[in-house]
């Protein structure tokens, strides 16, 4: 006869026993019998008890379904390590398809991937697309990651003005590296008029979050009183 698939999960129900009696049903159960919302829910309950073995079968099993957070989430199993022999390609394999089925996260990661050359071959141009496909739905690091392409001209043609405008929707949503890149912008004039109030501003925001560039930057600006009062 042909071979079971190793991916299908089992189609073993457990024993009645584990089922109080008018408690709900177990997502085990209805997981086993291909529900992919309660292989999601099962999945992520096993991964938050470092389960990861079992974490990615039910991931898996989602993931062939179509469900693009469980292959965001095997992807990331795959890139870690964790309940499956690592492997890039994989990981990218996972990423492409949650990122083509228009999810934010993987399409950041995709990004990434093809920006560092990991488990794929390098490509920034194709990084630049996945960032911007990520940045247009809102997703602040996509942003970020759009805006740093913009101000390095690595995958596009350099545009400062370009790099201020992603860094600011992203810095607007509260992210550190943001907020510090549009101080930047500002202290210098890139891509903005220069204004050193709205640096110290910013470089504040980033600051109070740890961002070390940032608390730097600040220490300068109070040093020589560019857009604060002066307090060496």
């Amino acid at each position: 006869g042909a071979e079971p698939d190793p991916a299908s999960p089992p189609t073993e129900a457990p024993p009645p026993a584990t089922v109080p009696a008018g408690a709900p049903e177990d997502p085990a159960q209805r997981a086993a019998q291909g529900d992919v919302q309660a292989q999601v829910t099962l999945a992520d309950r096993l991964a938050g008890e470092n389960r990861w073995e079992e974490a990615v079968r039910w991931y898996t099993a989602a993931a062939e379904q179509g469900n693009a957070v469980a292959q965001l989430q095997l992807a990331d199993a795959y890139l870690s390590g964790h309940g499956v022999t690592r492997s890039e390609p994989q990981a990218v394999q996972w990423y492409t398809r949650a990122a083509e089925q228009g999810l934010a996260a993987a399409q950041v990661r995709l990004g990434e991937a093809y920006l560092s050359g990991v488990g794929v071959a390098r490509d920034p141009a194709q990084a630049v697309q996945w960032f911007t496909k990520a940045a247009q739905q809102g997703e602040a690091v996509g942003q970020l990651r759009l805006g740093l392409a913009y101000d390095s001209g690595q995958g596009v043609r350099r545009d400062p003005v370009q790099a201020a405008q992603w860094f600011a929707k992203a810095a607007e949503q509260g992210h550190p590296v943001a907020q510090s890149a549009l101080g930047e912008a500002y202290r210098q004039g890139e891509g903005v008029p220069r204004d050193p109030v709205q640096a110290a501003q910013w470089f504040t925001k980033a600051a109070e979050q740890g961002q070390t560039e940032a608390q730097f930057r600040l220490g300068q600006a109070f040093a020589q009183g560019e857009g604060v009062p002066r307090d060496p």
